[in-house]
């Protein structure tokens, strides 16, 4: 049970970063990190340019070739660049999780009952399984969200990161600013597409 003063912090001070890297194109892909304050109000907007793969890379990265774009080329920067630190990034490809550490706690979420439309792979390198969990809103407001943690996170990590979550679904959905994360994305490439014709 929550006490008061983790309430308080949830619902004045969390920040919240929305992590996401989407395929534009059959070539293309672009990330971008979306920071909230506790009422989901953006705060910053960050984004990368296009990235695009040739041939020859995606032949030799292989299965390496997403994690490396979602964490080395996208994820690490992005959260390096940010003005805005939050206090949990969200993030919605497994691929981001070892961006976790105790200073940046990275959590993955989805909506419950969605499988994902792409794979993204998971990180190279053995690691324990990852727990996942199930989140309800009060009053059944948003839709549950499956959490899943880092294989890193410890006990006392998870309870403050689940309270944490919790007390920002009370008031937001929190896998909407995924949306607007793609859609920002979405229309940095139409831009770009129609400045090089």
């Amino acid at each position: 049970m929550e006490n008061e003063s983790e309430r308080n912090e949830t619902e004045e001070d969390v920040r919240i970063g929305f992590l996401t890297v989407r395929e534009l194109d059959q070539t293309t892909y672009r990330a971008g990190l979306l920071v909230t304050n506790a009422k989901g109000k953006p705060l910053e907007l960050r984004a990368t340019g296009p990235l695009r793969p040739d041939r020859i890379q995606t032949l030799i990265y292989g299965e390496t070739l997403i994690p490396t774009i979602a964490q080395e080329l996208c994820g690490q920067p992005l959260i390096e660049s940010l003005r805005e630190r939050p206090g949990i990034i969200a993030v919605d490809h497994e691929a981001f999780l070892p961006l976790h550490s105790l200073e940046q706690p990275v959590v993955y979420i989805r909506r419950s009952g969605e499988e994902l439309e792409i794979e993204l792979g998971t990180a190279t390198g053995t690691q324990e399984p990852h727990t996942e969990e199930v989140l309800q809103p009060p009053a059944g407001r948003f839709q549950p969200v499956v959490l899943k943690f880092s294989a890193e996170v410890s006990e006392d990590q998870t309870h403050t990161l689940r309270t944490k979550l919790a007390g920002l679904f009370r008031v937001f959905d929190l896998v909407e600013p995924f949306d607007r994360v793609a859609k920002a994305l979405q229309m940095l490439q139409e831009q770009e597409s129609k400045k090089e014709t």
